[in-house]
């Protein structure tokens, strides 16, 4: 039997979170979600998805915070499920249309993606 695909999936609980999980977990993979809510409540919001229970995992974790990063990657490892696949899809969100964002709430949203994304990488090397 092969190794099982993990997918985590960061800013989990938002709509295109919640697209991207289904997605992965209709292809057969182990799905992690990580968000800021709390989890009891996290928990009973992804589980009306329709994703098996034994499919996923949610973590609530600040992923702008390096070392909640490292504590989940390190109690994934431990439960043999350390993630093959990242999508990183926490971020900013600015209560305004797309289109009618300042040039500065865009560069805060940027700058908050591409900081995440290190940090995402940092516990994987």
């Amino acid at each position: 039997m092969g190794q099982e695909r993990v997918v985590l999936v960061t800013g989990g609980l938002g709509d295109i979170g919640k697209a991207i999980a289904l997605r992965f977990a209709q292809g057969g993979y182990f799905v992690v979600l990580h968000d800021l809510a709390e989890a009891e409540s996290a928990e009973q919001r992804i589980a009306t998805w329709g994703i098996a229970r034994e499919q996923w995992l949610y973590e609530r974790v600040d992923s702008r915070d390096r070392a909640e990063i490292k504590q989940s990657f390190d109690a994934l490892e431990s439960l043999n499920r350390l993630p093959t696949l990242a999508i990183v899809n926490a971020g900013v969100v600015a209560p305004v249309p797309f289109l009618e964002m300042t040039p500065e709430q865009w560069s805060l949203h940027l700058d908050r993606s591409e900081e995440h994304t290190s940090e995402l990488q940092s516990p994987c090397n």
